[in-house]
């Protein structure tokens, strides 16, 4: 079975293109509330965790990514280890519902770091695209 980013041990892997970047479309309706990151106002939301890894074997890479949720008010966090609260490196949460939200992190090489997208409160959830890009 294919993975659902429901929780860390079902991490949704991201493809990233030759050119450096990427993008997914998702949805946070019917998950459950497994990740909450720090800058969140009201936790209860529904996420979704996307794994992403620096494809450069011997180059820190500056990773920028940014989710563009629908009708709902969403997060983005950036975490070196799923899961660990304490592994944060970004959280954005400019708040408003269809607000577009960037958040950016620099990588170690062949690091793998885990990108949650979440609802700003337990009554926030649905459908979004997240992009991404190495510089």
């Amino acid at each position: 079975m294919p993975p659902t980013g429901e929780s860390c041990a079902d991490v949704l892997p991201l493809v990233v293109s030759p050119t450096l970047d990427g993008s997914t479309v998702g949805a946070t309706s019917g998950a459950a509330d497994d990740l909450t990151g720090s800058c969140v106002v009201h936790p209860g939301g529904r996420d979704r965790v996307y794994a992403v890894t620096n494809p450069r074997a011997t180059e820190v890479a500056f990773l920028s990514a940014a989710v563009i949720p629908v009708g709902f008010d969403a997060i983005l966090s950036i975490r070196s280890r799923c899961g660990e609260p304490q592994a944060e490196l970004a959280c954005a949460n400019l708040g408003g519902a269809g607000t577009t939200e960037i958040a950016s992190a620099t990588m170690p090489p062949l690091a793998t770091f885990y990108l949650n997208v979440d609802g700003a409160g337990a009554d926030q959830a649905g459908s979004f695209t997240l992009t991404f890009s190495f510089e």
